[in-house]
């Protein structure tokens, strides 16, 4: 099957009719908002992944919980042996569309996609979240080390298009940074 641009963006389309009602549930209706999520969803990808493979795990710690020293005092005994290798995170677009365009995201930035796994969370987790959700844990590799990231696709709107913006905004100053 070909990867050019012509098949990607018809399979797109494709998923677009398919999840219609999933993404009018979330507030992203329009090709506008669509793209916005895309756009945070690849970004929080790239730190999570770039932040796994190049942070120790007391400065991860202390990059999450920044503000909660308490936090940071519970995990005070960890040291930079013990490596962290897994973050998880909430996906604005729908999981379908996002697994579609990971494959290409990643080589932009050298990352191999070596394998997804998807599964449904407990009935727990759903309640705990109000809403239907997806996950999915995805293994990524550069120059043959492996992180995995974990994502979860609540099916419920997540804020407004200003708010999404402003998020995107703030992943690319931590990519930059």
């Amino acid at each position: 099957m070909r990867n050019d641009g012509a098949t990607l963006e018809h399979r797109m389309a494709l998923l677009r009719s398919w999840h219609g009602y999933v993404l009018a549930k979330k507030g992203l209706d329009t090709d506008d908002a669509l793209h916005q999520a895309r756009r945070v969803d690849a970004t929080n990808s790239l730190v999570a992944a770039r932040t796994l493979f190049s942070s120790s795990t007391n400065d991860l710690i202390g990059r999450l919980f920044s503000d909660e020293p308490a936090m940071r005092a519970l995990f005070s005994n960890v040291t930079d042996e013990v490596r962290a290798s897994h973050l998880g995170f909430r996906i604005y677009e729908p999981l379908d569309i996002y697994v579609e365009m990971l494959e290409p995201w990643a080589g932009t930035y050298g990352l191999e996609i070596v394998g997804i796994k998807r599964f449904t969370p407990s009935l727990q987790f759903r309640d705990r979240v109000g809403g239907h959700v997806e996950m999915a844990q995805v293994w990524i590799e550069r120059e043959g080390e492996q992180v995995e990231i974990e994502l979860f696709d609540i099916h419920k709107p997540m804020c407004t298009p200003q708010e999404l913006f402003d998020r995107d905004t703030v992943a690319e100053e931590l990519l930059m940074g």
